[in-house]
């Protein structure tokens, strides 16, 4: 009894347990033409946390849509050991950007350390995962109009708000779309606001999608907020894996 409680009680935990990554901006209501500063955080505790290390930008992608669908790759440049050096980004066009960070590689947790490779080219394996993250954070410039044009940017597993955020009021519910594969996903949610608390892994509110892979989250304070999910499965060749690690975090200031 005592075992199959445990068990239980670390499967509850693990949708939190593992590292994620987020970007967010200095700025999300500029004017066009106005410049803005992106930061790029890792860790466990919104808004801050840590930074990712100098490898770990061989496989990280930030790009901006602008309005009109319009993709372009932002270069970043890492500094040091940890973090990069700020990633200043113009808004050109009036209206709805995504700022777009895809994260793809394998991922072994070692009894040296992490790696960026898969099982097959180490030694002393503990788990070895194929992860895939895909941080959205969502900056209107100019007036925030009532229509709301932010769609699927063809990422596997991806959170997709239906409404601005920037229009909604303490109380409101923040409708979004999961999906995988580019169908509806079913699982929880998980969202929480700059200033709820210090903790790591802990969020300010927890909902499930319903059968269209929708889920809302109500709007407990106004601020800066994150919304995260993940899914994960068996990798089909064990050689390399043991499974698909998928992760989706939103960003965005209401």
């Amino acid at each position: 009894m005592i075992t199959a409680c445990l068990a239980f009680l670390i499967l509850s935990l693990a949708p939190a347990a593992a590292h994620f990554a987020w970007v967010t901006s200095d700025n999300y209501s500029p004017m066009p033409g106005d410049e803005i500063t992106i930061d790029i955080a890792w860790g466990h505790k919104f808004p801050g946390d840590g930074r990712l290390g100098r490898q770990a930008y061989e496989y990280t992608k930030l790009e901006i849509i602008d309005p009109e669908g319009q993709r372009k790759t932002v270069t970043v440049m890492p500094e040091e050991e940890k973090g990069n050096k700020p990633v200043k980004i113009k808004m050109e066009k009036q209206g709805n950007h995504t700022i777009l960070l895809t994260q793809k590689t394998f991922s072994s947790k070692t009894t040296k350390g992490y790696k960026a490779q898969p099982k097959n080219e180490l030694e002393n394996v503990l788990v070895s995962r194929w992860s895939e993250t895909v941080s959205k954070s969502i900056v209107t410039a100019g007036p925030a109009e009532k229509g709301f044009s932010i769609g699927d940017t063809g990422d596997r597993f991806q959170i997709i708000p239906l409404e601005n955020p920037l229009k909604l009021e303490k109380n409101e519910f923040l409708p979004v779309k999961v999906t995988l594969d580019g169908k509806p996903w079913g699982g929880k949610v998980y969202a929480t606001y700059e200033g709820f608390t210090d903790m790591a892994d802990t969020f300010a509110y927890t909902t499930v999608t319903d059968k269209e892979g929708v889920a809302k989250i109500k709007m407990l304070e106004k601020g800066l907020w994150l919304i995260m999910a993940e899914h994960s499965y068996p990798y089909e060749d064990t050689k390399k894996a043991d499974e698909y690690a998928l992760k989706a975090t939103l960003t965005f200031k209401n």
